[in-house]
Order: structure tokens, then sequence, then C-alpha cells
């Protein structure tokens, strides 16, 4: 349902930054909620929030919107992340209030994450090991 862009409306009023963004996605999901769910079942109402915090409220001042964060990323990145973490609240709060949930509805969220691999085999070798202990 978001996919790292919001209307300019809300991006002119700080868009993650501020508070209200938060409600007035959850009312755009519930819109969405209600156009869609006899044909969707599934829901990802927001995608790789890390991503987007990291680099629209934190990142590159010239790759992604808003940008010029970079000075400011001691409070901006968690207040976005907060922010969209709210919003996912209010999406799912719209998704209890329709019984999405209980009509075979699911709603999720997809993050995004950095991968590590051992540098050498042996390390390899013995998180292997251990991920089989721990099945």
């Amino acid at each position: 349902m978001y996919h790292w862009d919001l209307p300019q409306p809300l991006m002119d009023k700080g868009g993650w930054l501020n508070e209200n963004t938060a409600i007035v996605f959850g009312q755009y999901t519930r819109f969405v909620f209600e156009e869609y769910s006899d044909r969707v079942k599934n829901w990802i109402p927001i995608n790789e929030p890390l991503s987007v915090v990291q680099f629209e409220y934190c990142g590159d001042t010239h790759a992604d919107a808003p940008g010029d964060f970079i000075p400011h990323c001691a409070w901006s990145y968690y207040l976005a992340a907060k922010n969209m973490i709210l919003g996912h609240l209010e999406a799912w709060k719209h998704f209890q209030d329709l019984g999405l949930d209980k009509k075979g509805g699911k709603l999720g969220i997809a993050l995004s994450g950095p991968w590590f691999f051992p540098n050498d085999y042996q390390n390899q070798v013995i998180g292997h090991q251990l991920s089989k202990k721990e099945s």
C-alpha cells in the first residue's frame, strides 16, 4: 500500500516526520480495505520501513526525497521510524475494525535488512551445524 512515496501534500507537511501522517495513512488503508477486501486477502501496508528512514530521512541528500536530513540523523531517523510504525498500527486497527482478520485476511509488513555471510569456510560450517541444532 505504501512503497516509498507519499502524496506531495503530506510531504509538504513533513512526511513521516509528522505524526499526523500515520493517521492519514490509516484512513487511506481503510479506504483501500473497503474497496478491495472482497478480492484481496493478504495485505502489506508498509514496504521496507528501514530503507525509507535510512535513505529518505537520514541518507544521501540528492538520491531520495525529501533528503537533506544528514545533519539531523540523530532525531529524524527515529521520528520517521516511530511514525511509520504508528501508521502500520493505524492500518491494523482499521483491518480489525472491518473484521478482515476474521474473514481470512492477513496483514503483515515487508522488512528489509542487511545479510551477512562468514568470510571463511570454517565459520560457514559451524553456522550450518548450529542452524541444524536449532531446528
